[in-house]
């Protein structure tokens, strides 16, 4: 092999590894997650009467609730963190045994309790 051919294929290969990433490069880490605050807002027909609501360990509600002046609603702060799923408890004066249920908390969006009489939904958050 002549010297420009070797020339040739010793600056070809170099090119080629200079092209070719390391074998031990990782991927970047994944972003982390959206940190905020997390809202729980009431819904439905439950003014007037005595709630106690209590989202991930932490009581948000003990109280008889009036209506809410006009554009403002029952809207309560559980925390501030990443979205997770958290266990709920909804209990409402003249109702038997509590709601027991989880509530889906997300830093970008409001989680919603229906509460229709007796019954009691957890919305995903909107």
């Amino acid at each position: 092999m002549s010297i420009g051919a070797r020339l040739v294929c010793g600056v070809g290969l170099l090119l080629v590894a200079c092209a070719t990433p390391p074998v031990d490069a990782q991927a970047p880490p994944d972003p982390p997650g959206q940190i905020g605050p997390l809202y729980v807002t009431l819904l439905g027909n439950y003014v007037g009467k005595q709630l106690r609501i209590a989202v991930d360990g932490q009581v948000l509600v003990d109280q008889r609730l009036t209506f809410a002046p006009m554009g403002a609603e029952h809207r309560y702060t559980a925390g501030t963190g990443l979205a997770r799923r958290v266990a709920a408890e909804v209990e409402i004066e003249g109702c038997g045994e509590p709601w027991t249920g989880e509530v889906s908390l997300e830093p970008s969006a409001t989680a919603n309790l229906l509460i229709q009489g007796c019954q009691v939904e957890a919305l995903a958050p909107a």
